[in-house]
């Protein structure tokens, strides 16, 4: 696979599992055992690649359990709150001068919106001429939310605000901002008030990430150090710079904040785009520098950009209690995030949960439908007249997806009928998802054998559709 797909690893850096599917850019949500959240690559990013308007819940087969459509879409980070019955999502608001500039709460099982904060209108309540220097020559920011937490004791979320190197709280309920964390330089007056003040040599943000409440009150994040509205991104510009990780203690009564703890790679690492930092449960530290500079950049020239693809590389690392890397790897490509979860027991027990994945439908054992020799005869005067799908039907290595209107009560079959009248028949109970077909050596599992061309026809509620689409099977 090329490497800008989600994709796990082993500890030694042998592929696991991968993503046949491309933008699942964002976060990724473990759900526990084989599920997953993860932006909805066919759901597209809105025409203007900044905000998704779904997930997916998914399974590590590819299979596509649930999905969820918000009203503002989400990117960057998805949250689950308040006992996992709400979402927390950053959004955006095409009508709005600031893109990706909305925080909203929706309810888990219908996506009805609970809570909404606009940032713009928060912003510019508070310093209008100010909000209004930042838009563009197309009356536009990209005030880019990338990275939220929340508190359920206090109703507080965390929000770190790329553009203008800002980490704020706020309530979500009232929407009242209790502080932020900001360089005062680069802020106005009317936003002075809410700033906390520097007590030792606590850096500033700048192009930040991953902000977090920590268990003992402090706040964590990743600092990259790199102005996102800088006018040169010429490495020679940014001399001194270096991105760090920190945890600072803020005193809310005093406004004031302290560093508790920075590793910052002896500042030998800058990083302008993506970046996370995890606390693991023994004890250690997992870092992303997503766009790490690598060292032959800085030997290269004074012409070299920060984002020149020939000398940026992601880089990850685990510390141990000591600040110790105890684990290193670089990746070919900018990442968002970086995560350690148990993926799977040993190598048999996936092929058998694969097995089983595949040949049961609706916990009934269904093996006979899933890739089954299907007599076309009893059907040739349907597929004859069958209508046109009033839809799409693509495959993707080993799925299908069929993209049409139908009540979600509907039994979706896939037939597969070759030069030679030969079919093979594919049920599936579950509509509106990936469905798995066929020549998958995954796990080691084969699911069915089907070569040369192949015609598709879809059967929904007992009436069949032509596809107009043959496949040659040899050549996919």
């Amino acid at each position: 696979p090329d490497y800008e797909r989600t994709s796990a690893y082993e500890p030694d850096g042998d592929m696991a599992w991968y993503l046949d599917t491309e933008d699942n850019e964002g976060a990724v949500v473990f759900l526990g055992g084989d599920r997953f959240l993860i932006s909805d690559p066919y759901q597209g990013a809105c025409g203007i690649r900044i905000n998704y308007s779904g997930f997916i819940e998914m399974d590590y087969l590819g299979k596509v359990r649930k999905l969820y459509v918000g009203e503002y879409g989400y990117h960057h980070e998805i949250l689950r709150i308040r006992n996992d019955s709400e979402f927390l999502l950053p959004g955006h608001d095409e009508d709005s001068p600031f893109m990706q500039a909305i925080l909203y709460t929706v309810d888990a099982k219908t996506m009805e919106v609970k809570q909404k904060l606009d940032f713009y209108e928060i912003f510019h309540g508070l310093a209008p001429e100010w909000v209004e220097s930042l838009l563009g020559e197309d009356g536009k920011l990209n005030f880019i939310i990338n990275g939220i937490d929340y508190d359920e004791a206090s109703d507080d979320a965390l929000v770190s605000v790329r553009s203008t190197g800002m980490i704020v709280r706020i309530n979500m309920t009232s929407g009242q901002i209790k502080w932020i964390f900001a360089d005062p330089a680069n802020m106005p007056d009317e936003l002075q008030p809410y700033l906390l003040n520097r007590t030792d040599g606590t850096r500033y943000p700048y192009g930040q990430h991953a902000v977090s409440f920590r268990p003992d009150g402090t706040i964590s994040y990743h600092n990259n150090d790199v102005n996102f509205r800088a006018e040169s991104l010429l490495l020679a510009d940014f001399k001194g710079c270096y991105s760090s990780n920190e945890i600072l203690r803020v005193d809310e009564q005093a406004k004031e904040v302290s560093t508790v703890w920075t590793y910052d790679a002896d500042e030998k690492i800058l990083s302008k785009m993506s970046g996370s930092l995890e606390f693991l449960d023994n004890g250690h530290k997992l870092i992303s520098y997503g766009s790490a500079v690598k060292e032959e950049a800085y030997d290269a020239g004074d012409d070299i950009e920060i984002m020149d693809s020939v000398y940026i590389e992601a880089l990850m690392m685990e510390l141990d209690e000591n600040d110790d890397v105890v684990w290193r790897a670089t990746f070919p490509s900018i990442i968002h995030k970086v995560y350690r979860t148990t993926f799977y027991g040993d190598r048999d027990a996936v092929a058998n949960y694969a097995v089983s994945a595949y040949e049961k439908i609706d916990g009934q054992d269904s093996s006979r439908h899933v890739g089954e020799p299907f007599d076309v005869s009893t059907v040739s005067h349907d597929l004859e007249n069958a209508e046109k799908l009033q839809g799409s039907f693509s495959l993707l290595i080993n799925r299908a997806i069929v993209a049409c209107s139908y009540d979600v009560a509907d039994q979706i079959d896939i037939l597969f009928v070759d030069e030679a009248g030969n079919g093979r028949l594919f049920v599936y109970k579950e509509p509106g998802v990936m469905l798995p077909i066929v020549n998958s050596d995954r796990y080691g599992v084969r699911v069915a054998e089907l070569h040369g061309n192949q015609k598709a026809f879809v059967r929904i509620a007992d009436t069949w559709y032509d596809t107009g689409t043959v496949i040659n099977f040899d050549d996919f």
